[in-house]
């Protein structure tokens, strides 16, 4: 099958043996790549008004003006499986490289800035508000509070601009006018929110010093401690609130992804989509949306965290991710993932021991009477009775607190 050129190899061809000085910059095509051939000396452009941060630089208009709106990271061309997502670069665009986050390690600490999913460059240590949750720059890493969502019942939730959580399309949306926010005076403090979500509520007794986490395990962990709470997600403690790893996960080309225990990130089983050979392809096709972005054939892209869209044979066909149920009361969901989840059933259960109507311990031990000694092992109760030996006298007598029977004058 011959491969498609990708974007930035389009591009490069349209510039390639080009000596032009052109002071003003270079005309672009209709998929945005520039041409060789000077832009005239572009009229007076107003101050955008614009609070976007665009490590790609902004789109211009025909007059050559930035617009606000930022230029789009190129496709990425890769075959590989990572289960632990994708690495980025220092534009937040995805690599075809995989991540490689052990379990027991924290996020990696690494120097500069974080440039979170709503496009905004944050520097490092840098905590803010993303008009849903909590979150922090953590070594050049966005970490967020984690909050509860319930899950959408229809096959193709999607998450509306101003909303927190995933909804159906024809789901008329409440709005809570409060939500429990987890706070280290007051756990139970109601504060106005504005969406169908709780930021995730944990009780935990009276401590005596507020930059002490506590996990929703049960554990405790102390100011800049780092953590798995699943072989998935990272978390740190950070001002007495759990902030965990954004999600980040490249599109989804099908209806029914599936999270198996060896990926992080929903994986398609579907075969790929492939295009049609029926085109010329010495003529790139392209896609142009709602909103006049240009992409180019086979690229995909997430316009929403629950939305996966392709450009093929000039046509733009999008999937979106359907959401198991889930058997909690209260699910979770962390930023950059579409569906709600049981953070109970990634937390190892405490295994006891139930015997006559008493709960003990796992490795606990005790006494049924002074020959019957039992033992919890993982959910299960041994037990063990002591055997008494022979005793060459006839009228052995009972001693109090001993199992077996003693002769006299022994």
């Amino acid at each position: 099958m011959t491969m498609l050129p990708t974007r930035e190899e389009l591009c490069l061809g349209l510039k390639r043996g080009c000596t032009l000085d052109c002071p003003f910059g270079f005309l672009t095509d209709a998929h945005n790549c520039e041409l060789c051939q000077c832009r005239p000396r572009p009229k007076k452009c107003k101050p955008t008004m614009c609070d976007k941060f665009c490590p790609l630089g902004f789109l211009k208009n025909k007059h050559g003006c930035d617009i606000c709106r930022c230029k789009k990271c190129p496709e990425l061309p890769c075959s590989k499986i990572c289960p632990l997502g994708f690495q980025q670069d220092s534009h937040g665009c995805l690599l075809c490289k995989c991540r490689e986050v052990p379990p027991s390690a924290g996020p990696p600490v690494l120097s500069g800035t974080c440039l979170s999913m709503d496009g905004h460059h944050h520097k490092n240590e840098e905590s803010w508000h993303d008009g849903c949750r909590e979150c922090y720059c953590h070594g050049g890493r966005e970490m967020c509070a984690l909050i509860t969502c319930p899950v959408p019942a229809c096959g193709n939730p999607t998450i509306r601009p101003g909303q927190c959580c995933p909804s159906c399309t024809d789901e008329c949306v409440a709005f809570l006018p409060n939500g429990d926010i987890w706070n280290d005076e007051n756990p139970k403090q109601s504060s106005p929110n504005k969406n169908n979500h709780d930021d995730f509520v944990v009780q935990k007794p009276e401590l005596s010093t507020p930059s002490i986490c506590p996990a929703p395990g049960g554990e405790y962990f102390v100011e800049g401690e780092t953590w798995g709470i699943d072989s998935c997600t990272q978390c740190t403690c950070h001002g007495g609130r759990v902030l965990c790893e954004t999600e980040v996960c490249p599109p989804l080309l099908c209806q029914s992804p599936l999270r198996t225990q060896d990926s992080c990130c929903p994986q398609c089983t579907d075969e790929p989509l492939q295009p049609s050979t029926s085109h010329n392809e010495s003529v790139p096709s392209y896609c142009k949306n709602d909103e006049g972005d240009i992409f180019l054939a086979a690229e995909s892209w997430k316009p929403d965290v629950c939305t996966s869209c392709v450009c093929m044979d000039s046509v733009i066909s999008c999937y979106s991710e359907s959401c198991p149920s889930v058997s909690c009361e209260r699910p979770v969901l962390r930023k950059g993932q579409c569906c709600p989840y049981c953070l109970e059933d990634t937390i190892p259960k405490k295994v006891v021991c139930h015997f006559s109507g008493k709960t003990y311990a796992d490795e606990e031990r005790w006494d049924i009477d002074s020959c019957t000694h039992c033992y919890c092992l993982q959910g299960q109760t041994l037990c063990s009775t002591v055997s008494c030996p022979p005793l060459p006298c006839a009228e052995p007598i009972k001693v109090e607190g001993s199992c077996c029977p003693m002769c006299p004058g022994i």
